[in-house]
């Protein structure tokens, strides 16, 4: 996605990480201090002002401002959950109701499916309480009956408990949805949970939404932000 951004802004655009993969935030700082770099803006890919926003990301910038007291850093608002989000959980809850395999399930109407919202889990109540909102707006603007709200980790219910309590209703179907920008570890968990509740629960089609990808398109949003 950085290279397309890159293209759409004419500016310089590095990639850096949280957590899990190089570099890390501060190791992407230092990286661009010792190139000569003056000023930085970094813009957090984040759904939810949680524990990343509010503490890890400021102190790697204080890491890095430490060591090169020069370096101008300005951190931008994390992208937070933006209208056009909707368009693309609809489009990402479509294409998980296309693969349904069960005739009878494809063509139900969504008033006999129990939507599972996943939201990745936070110590920080107001990031959870947000995951819940969103949860509810889409649910309305969608359709759907009833929703279920877990969290992938730190948080509860976790994923396999709002699970089986969107299968304690007895519907034809349930989605999992997970709130997530990218594929990865957590996107990874919430299949590895479905797939098992279809073994717990073979009456019931258990489906499981993608998370929002498509990088260009989240680019050529992020080049009108900046």
């Amino acid at each position: 996605m950085s290279r397309v951004l890159q293209g759409l802004i004419e500016k310089p655009v590095e990639t850096a990480f949280i957590e899990l993969e190089p570099p890390g935030v501060t190791e992407a700082l230092v990286s661009l201090a010792e190139s000569g770099r003056k000023r930085v803006v970094l813009l957090p890919l984040l759904l939810t002002a949680a524990k990343h926003v509010l503490e890890d990301i400021p102190e790697f910038v204080s890491a890095a401002t430490r060591r090169y007291p020069d370096l101008e850093v300005t951190i931008t608002p994390h992208i937070g959950v933006r209208k056009f989000f909707f368009d693309l959980l609809e489009q990402r809850v479509r294409e998980a109701e296309e693969k349904s395999k069960n005739k009878k399930t494809r063509r139900s109407s969504r008033k006999n499916t129990v939507l599972v919202f996943l939201g990745a889990g936070s110590r920080h109540k107001k990031a959870n309480a947000q995951v819940r909102r969103v949860a509810k707006e889409f649910s309305e603007r969608a359709g759907f009956v009833r929703v279920e709200v877990g969290f992938i980790d730190v948080a509860f219910p976790r994923t396999r408990e709002a699970l089986r309590t969107a299968a304690s209703f007895s519907p034809q179907r349930v989605i999992a949805v997970p709130f997530l920008l990218f594929p990865g570890a957590l996107a990874g968990k919430v299949r590895a949970e479905v797939e098992e509740m279809r073994k717990e629960e073979p009456e019931i089609e258990f489906l499981c939404a993608e998370p929002f990808g498509r990088p260009s398109f989240l680019a050529e949003t992020l080049a009108r932000y900046l």
